[in-house]
C-alpha cells in the first residue's frame, strides 16, 4: 500500500514524496520514506485514532521541524487499500467562544470588542483524498491552512469531520 501511495502522491514533476513512514508506536527512523526495500509490518494496525493523534503529538518536536509538519499527519487504513484514499489528519490552534464561534488567530491581534470570550483549544480536521490529491491537499493545509479548503466547495467535500479539543500537551500512548 506504501509503495502504491508514494508513488500516487509524489510532488507533481518529481518523483519526490514528502512523507514519513511510521508504521510503530517510538519509530527510530523519520526521514522521508519515498520507497521501501522490503515490506513493513506495522504496529499501528490496531491503534485508534486518539492513539495515532498521541503518537503524532509526541513524535513531532516543534524545535526541529525541518522534515516533519508539525500540524499534519496522514493515515492509510483498511479503506485506503480498497479505494486508494488517504486520510489527511490536520491540528491547528484556534480561539474558539462558547456560541461555537472560531477564529484562526488571537482575538487580540483582531482587537474584536469580545476578545475575552474566546478560549484557545486545538482543532483537528480530518480530510479523506484521493492519493493522487494528497500532496495538493497538503501543501495547501500546511501553507494557508484549513480556512482555505473549507472555503473552497469542491474541497470541502474531502472534510470528513472537525473536533475542537483542549490545548494540549505531550502524552504518552
Amino acid at each position: 500500500q506504501w509503495a502504491d501511495f508514494a508513488k500516487a502522491a509524489a510532488m507533481e514533476g518529481t518523483d519526490v514524496a514528502p512523507y514519513v513512514l511510521v508504521s510503530s508506536r517510538s519509530p527510530q527512523d523519520t526521514s522521508r520514506t519515498n520507497e521501501l526495500a522490503s515490506s513493513v509490518k506495522t504496529e499501528l494496525g490496531s491503534a485508534t485514532y486518539a492513539e495515532l493523534r498521541t503518537i503524532f503529538r509526541n513524535l513531532v518536536d516543534p524545535k526541529d521541524n525541518r522534515h516533519m509538519s508539525l500540524r499534519l499527519f496522514l493515515i492509510l487504513d483498511e479503506q485506503s487499500a480498497s479505494d486508494r484514499t488517504v486520510l489527511i489528519v490536520h491540528r491547528e490552534q484556534e480561539w474558539v467562544k462558547a456560541d461555537g464561534t472560531r477564529l484562526p488567530c488571537d482575538p487580540m491581534e483582531l482587537g474584536t470588542d469580545d476578545q475575552d470570550q474566546f478560549e484557545p483549544k486545538v482543532a483537528w480536521r480530518r480530510y479523506r483524498v484521493p492519493f493522487d490529491q494528497a500532496a495538493y491537499h497538503w501543501l495547501v493545509l500546511e501553507e494557508k491552512g484549513p480556512q482555505q479548503l473549507e472555503q473552497d466547495a469542491q474541497s470541502r467535500q474531502w472534510l470528513q469531520d472537525v473536533e475542537i479539543a483542549p490545548i494540549e500537551e505531550k502524552a504518552h500512548v
